[in-house]
């Protein structure tokens, strides 16, 4: 089976979007308040115009993550999605969710015991006394010191070693999984404000938008003091296991209060990395679109000198069962979209920056 080049699989995805924004939105509008399939439908109890609200709010996503190759068209797409009669996500009650039978992280975390909170936000959320480190995570067994994460890369010597740093804070009760938060639809919408592009309102006023909807998604006051904080800074990682110390200083000192200051866009992808927790997978994409929010290097590099020292991975290598059962058009796509080399340091068709 061939492979398709990444540019036309995105605007082949933008059309399906576009597609399914048009047919149900004509549905919402001729038949006002009708849920069909409401009990089968695990997100939104079929209401219709909540999932035109996603996919605009999908589409947003999309247009941000091409904004570097493709910059007049992403501009294009995001301002479809965000005027658009039924609009993109912004209440809690709009936000992705999934309903599980189970809590696949908390299996993760819990029963296998085989995940730990990473010592990047962990630090980042220390420094700037956020009061969502409470709900993400439970606390570390060190004494006097509740909130260590663990470094990434690092050679752990045994399971149990690890289990006195934070862990992710996903009861197995919690049966919700999340796609899209409004969090992240108004740090979208800054970052497309900070463009230049017609988002409804300025940078500033979605930055905070943002930081106020991840608080009331968690319930939490104070958000209104947090993002007029302009002195806290992420912490250092002070690691306290004497016998494997991986202490390491803080990447950045950037603040919290929006300033004009030419780290604008620092800022909203750090609150952003932040309120989508714990979206792994866009954190990470979002890392290798802008350089934001600075981690931690990884502790050992284990790519073979593929990637220089303190480099992110940019992709995940094709699986061996590509090669074995797909070897031609393998050969032929590393040929013709990663210059001949199939590795974690060549950079997807939208990573340009």
């Amino acid at each position: 089976m061939a492979y398709d080049p990444q540019d036309q699989l995105y605007k082949r995805l933008f059309d399906d979007l576009d597609d399914v924004i048009d047919e149900l939105t004509n549905f919402v509008q001729s038949n006002p308040g009708l849920k069909p399939m409401e009990r089968y439908d695990l997100v939104y109890a079929g209401d219709y115009a909540k999932w035109v609200k996603f996919a605009n709010s999908l589409k947003l996503r999309m247009a941000m993550r091409i904004v570097n190759v493709e910059p007049g068209y992403a501009q294009q797409k995001a301002e479809q999605a965000v005027s658009h009669p039924l609009g993109v996500i912004e209440t809690q009650d709009e936000s992705a969710f999934i309903s599980l039978k189970q809590n696949p992280i908390y299996v993760c975390w819990n029963p296998y015991s085989d995940t730990r909170a990473a010592a990047d936000i962990v630090s980042y959320m220390k420094g700037y006394n956020d009061p969502r480190m409470e709900k993400y995570f439970t606390a570390s067994t060190f004494k006097g010191n509740p909130w260590v994460g663990l470094r990434s890369g690092i050679t752990v010597p045994k399971k149990d070693w690890a289990l006195a740093y934070a862990a992710p804070n996903f009861p197995a009760s919690d049966l919700s999984l999340m796609w899209m938060n409004a969090a992240e639809v108004s740090f979208l919408r800054a970052e497309g404000a900070w463009r230049g592009w017609a988002m409804g309102g300025t940078p500033e006023f979605f930055y905070k938008q943002g930081i106020e909807r991840s608080f009331e998604q968690y319930g939490l006051p104070g958000a209104d003091d947090y993002a007029n904080d302009s002195t806290l800074k992420p912490a250092d990682y002070a690691d306290p296991n004497k016998d494997y110390s991986y202490s390491i200083k803080a990447r950045t000192d950037v603040t919290i209060k929006w300033a004009e200051d030419g780290r604008e866009l620092e800022r909203i992808m750090t609150q952003k990395w932040i309120a989508i927790y714990p979206l792994g997978q866009e954190a990470w994409s979002e890392i290798r679109r802008t350089g934001y929010p600075k981690v931690f290097p990884s502790q050992t590099n284990r790519s073979g000198g593929v990637l220089p020292s303190g480099a992110t991975i940019r992709r995940v290598p094709l699986p061996q069962q590509e090669y074995d059962g797909n070897a031609e058009q393998v050969a032929k796509a590393v040929n013709e979209f990663l210059g001949g080399s199939d590795n974690c340091a060549q950079k997807l068709w939208w990573d340009a920056k």
